[in-house]
């Protein structure tokens, strides 16, 4: 029994050992990875940076005042001839589906706009709108 505690004692010294060399194996490697990532990855700093400016790489002319000119008076030209059309549909939904009814008014209504005080080149009708 006495010989049987030293085995013992010796197998698990080296277990231990072997236990340590691969841990200190997986440590090199995950630091020799780390020092690669970090030499082959911009600083922190360098990633929160603003975004390279951006330029502009079309070679088209840009428009001169004279054909902006003649693209506005192009699509005026445009919306006004729809708008013609449009109007000159009967089934359009722009114009009113009803004529409005002249309303009557009596003599007190008609007074009520005071039209002995009026002014103006309308007649009192225009001023009851």
């Amino acid at each position: 029994m006495g010989e049987l505690m030293p085995k013992i004692a010796r197998k698990d010294k080296e277990k231990l050992k072997y236990s340590l060399n691969k841990e200190q194996e997986n440590y090199k490697e995950n630091e020799m990875k780390m020092n690669y990532q970090n030499e082959n990855q911009p600083s922190p700093k360098a990633r929160r940076g603003m975004p390279p400016k951006r330029t502009l790489t079309s070679e088209a002319p840009a428009m001169t005042q004279a054909s902006i000119k003649k693209l506005v008076a192009n699509s005026v030209s445009t919306a006004l001839e729809a708008q013609a059309a449009n109007m000159a549909n009967t089934d359009n939904t722009t114009r009113p589906r009803e004529t409005p009814i002249a309303r009557k008014f009596t003599y007190k209504e008609f007074m009520s706009c005071q039209p002995f005080y009026f002014n103006g080149t309308e007649v009192a009708v225009g001023l009851i709108h």
